[in-house]
């Protein structure tokens, strides 16, 4: 989740969010990575339209961590902000690697389990 749409109140979230806990799932639109046939059948026809935006239900995935954090297969606390300066970078997430744990601002969900949806 980067602050490309609105930098500024993306890095608020980020720094100043007060949740135990916040979740972020990345969005790369060049690829589809859905490989539940149910999810496959029920977002075909929306696949389809988007065919040449790429497909992620990142709704979707937000909700289903949020309700069965159980399904995360894969995640990192990792400490992010979002670059502000008026550049070509302006709106990136400066991920921290290296920050020590108890600076962790989000947890990057790289991996759910998609069988959260058929559970749902």
């Amino acid at each position: 989740m980067g602050g490309f749409c609105d930098p500024e109140a993306t890095d608020i979230v980020y720094q100043h969010c007060s949740a135990k806990k916040l979740y972020v799932v990345p969005i790369f639109h060049e690829e589809v990575n859905s490989n539940d046939e149910y999810v496959k059948k029920i977002c075909k026809f929306t696949r389809e339209f988007c065919k040449n935006q790429g497909f992620f239900p990142c709704d979707a995935y937000a909700i289903a961590i949020l309700l069965h954090p159980e399904y995360i297969k894969n995640a990192a606390a990792l400490k992010v902000r979002i670059h502000l300066a008026p550049d070509e970078k302006r709106g990136a997430c400066i991920w921290g690697h290296d920050a020590p744990s108890e600076e962790a601002n989000v947890t990057l969900v790289t991996e759910i389990d998609n069988r959260v949806f058929v559970d749902m």
